[in-house]
């Protein structure tokens, strides 16, 4: 068997144990969808992944309103690929991807996406353009969720860092307020990162 074939007889399986809301093997996707994640973390295989089609799949599971499991699957699938700078434009090809991730209930997982896309120029116009996306990250800075505020401010500090009319925008969107906002002083954990990330980021936009 060729690694071509064998790519193509486990996209073949991978998207008919998603095609289906009562797939009765459900440890066997998941198994489908790992090995898909670690051909798409790869940068010499991301390639073969995208170019194969099988991407074209995600929205139209999503329209089909996909369970929330099995979207679970296609957006772990999509934050994998975009550890490489291939699989970051590539994410964004994908139509309406923005508005598919932001309707999830996967906030942490959404925020990595964003993360990771914001660290390719390539990918900046069309995060910018988008009416939600910026505000769904500020939206994301909760006291009560360190992680999820780590997330969301390392976005905006790189895309901030990355980008002048990012930077233009998030003074727009009063983004200092929310930031002065954060009460880091009631944290008992550690939150070196959290602070340095927000000292940074007003720095910028004063």
């Amino acid at each position: 068997l060729s690694q071509r074939t064998l790519l193509a007889k486990v996209q073949e399986l991978a998207l008919t144990s998603t095609r289906y809301t009562k797939h009765p093997v459900t440890p066997l996707r998941d198994v489908l969808f790992d090995f898909m994640c670690i051909l798409s973390s790869n940068k010499d295989s991301v390639c073969h992944v995208w170019k194969s089609g099988f991407m074209a799949d995600f929205p139209k599971l999503e329209k089909q309103k996909a369970e929330p499991e099995r979207l679970v699957h296609w957006l772990r699938l999509v934050i994998h690929g975009s550890y490489t700078s291939y699989g970051q434009r590539m994410a964004l090809t994908i139509p309406h991807i923005l508005d598919i991730i932001l309707e999830s209930c996967q906030k942490a997982s959404v925020l990595m996406l964003v993360r990771n896309l914001v660290f390719n120029a390539k990918c900046h116009p069309k995060l910018l353009a988008h009416s939600c996306i910026l505000q769904f990250v500020l939206d994301c800075i909760d006291a009560d969720k360190l992680k999820q505020t780590l997330l969301a401010l390392q976005a905006l500090y790189y895309l901030a860092r990355l980008s002048s009319k990012a930077k233009t925008i998030l003074k727009g969107m009063e983004c200092r307020n929310v930031l002065v906002r954060f009460d880091f002083a009631s944290k008992d954990k550690d939150v070196g990162d959290l602070r340095t990330l927000s000292d940074s980021l007003l720095e910028m936009l004063s």
